[in-house]
């Protein structure tokens, strides 16, 4: 009897195991065609809308291939027409990578417009017009909501460029620098030491190095010490070329008639073009070890989702912020842009690409970030283009220029 009921009770065990494997493999198959639909079938085309220069636009292809070998669903556009365009237009972005001066102002009035109605859920302008670190390494809106934006990476800083045929090394002595670049100087020849443009942006630097913006400083001291700075090199030593810019910094170093300049990590790209293995770049710590003292303003690139986006994008936008900031994505933003990346985790790390700058090139450079917020920025500069034509023509001294500098100036309000 017992074995009766044992053999009746055994044969159910095949059945049931056969029954488990059936439900899993339809579990498996519905999910599996989830998956396959999701990832093959459902295809999703994201415009991200994006104003930068060329030369950082060449890089965009490879930055698209990383994604979608991620996300082969999603087929991403990069868009490089004018903000306003997008304002009433049906195929308007679903994304847009905007710095923090674009988040407080907009580039018009009608960029403004765009930016404070289209962004998701995002208070961050507010936050950041006053805020001294417009990096925001973590995400935006920690704790205030779903991620609408996440930081991509550091841009808008200078950099110490150097042509290595002229000079291997930027010598790290006071006085071996300074007789390096004044052997190379040559008036009648029209060679110069070292470039430093006449532009509001660059005398910036000489501002955070006299350390200018620190609260408790003199601040009619400390811009006549940046005024001093910048006089001595260009009336003083002659070391300097007087009345040139950016451009015409560039073109004189690539003439070789200047071995180190000062500009924009924006023109890196086009001087690897022109030098190639000669381009040296080093951070303005260089100088500012051989008494240089140097800050440099520098800016953010964020990318935000937009209300523009149809409703059924949003998860698939919301999947691409969250890749953008992982660790991997931050570290090949940094390799492929040759940017500074805005995890600060990631300075610690050497980068796989030769042609980028390594760790403690990467560390130095964000040491010489000088901390401003937008509106300080901004207002700083205004006031610096109305002194310093002046200042460079000889006309006024140091302190003459700081004083006018000083001056009660118009309040610039957001719109303007």
């Amino acid at each position: 009897m017992k074995l009766s009921h044992f053999s009746s009770v055994l044969w159910m065990v095949p059945l049931a195991l056969v029954l488990t494997i059936v439900l899993i493999l339809g579990d498996l198959f519905d999910m599996g065609t989830y998956l396959y639909r999701w990832l093959w079938l459902e295809k999703h085309s994201v415009q991200i809308l994006v104003s930068e220069d060329p030369d950082l636009k060449s890089h965009l292809d490879d930055l698209k291939n990383q994604v979608q070998g991620s996300y082969p669903n999603i087929e991403i556009t990069w868009v490089g027409m004018p903000a306003q365009r997008f304002l009433d237009a049906d195929d308007a972005p679903d994304a847009q990578v905007l710095s923090s001066i674009d988040l407080v102002w907009g580039s018009s009035a009608q960029g403004q417009k765009l930016i404070k109605a289209e962004l998701v859920d995002c208070s961050v302008a507010d936050r950041l017009k006053q805020s001294s670190d417009p990096r925001l390494q973590a995400r935006l809106l920690e704790g205030e909501g779903p991620l609408c934006g996440v930081p991509l990476y550091f841009a808008d800083y200078l950099l110490v460029y150097y042509n290595k045929g002229i000079l291997p090394e930027i010598p790290r002595h006071t006085e071996d620098f300074f007789q390096t670049i004044s052997a190379f100087r040559d008036p009648v020849q029209e060679r110069f030491g070292l470039g430093i443009g006449e532009d509001a942006y660059s005398f910036l630097s000489f501002m955070g190095g006299a350390q200018y913006f620190m609260p408790a400083a003199d601040k009619s001291q400390r811009l006549t010490e940046a005024f001093d700075h910048a006089g001595d090199l260009a009336f003083g030593q002659d070391l300097t070329p007087r009345r040139c810019y950016e451009d015409c910094l560039l073109k004189m170093f690539e003439d070789s008639r200047v071995p180190l300049i000062i500009a924009g990590e924006w023109r890196m790209a086009h001087l690897k073009a022109r030098l190639g293995d000669k381009l040296g770049v080093k951070s303005l710590e260089a100088l500012t070890r051989v008494g240089i003292p140097l800050k440099t303003p520098y800016d953010g690139r964020f990318l935000f989702k937009l209300k523009s986006s149809p409703e059924q994008k949003q998860e698939v936008v919301q999947e691409l912020l969250e890749y953008f900031e992982s660790a991997s994505a931050q570290q090949r933003l940094a390799e492929v842009l040759q940017k500074v990346p805005a995890r600060s985790s990631l300075l610690g790390q050497n980068s796989a690409n030769a042609s980028t700058p390594q760790k403690s090139e990467w560390e130095a450079v964000r040491q010489s970030f000088l901390d401003l917020s937008p509106a300080t920025l901004r207002e700083t500069l205004s006031s610096l283009e109305l002194v310093l034509p002046r200042f460079h023509r000889g006309d006024i001294l140091s302190s003459e220029a700081s004083q006018e500098f000083h001056q009660p100036q118009p309040t610039l309000s957001p719109a303007s």
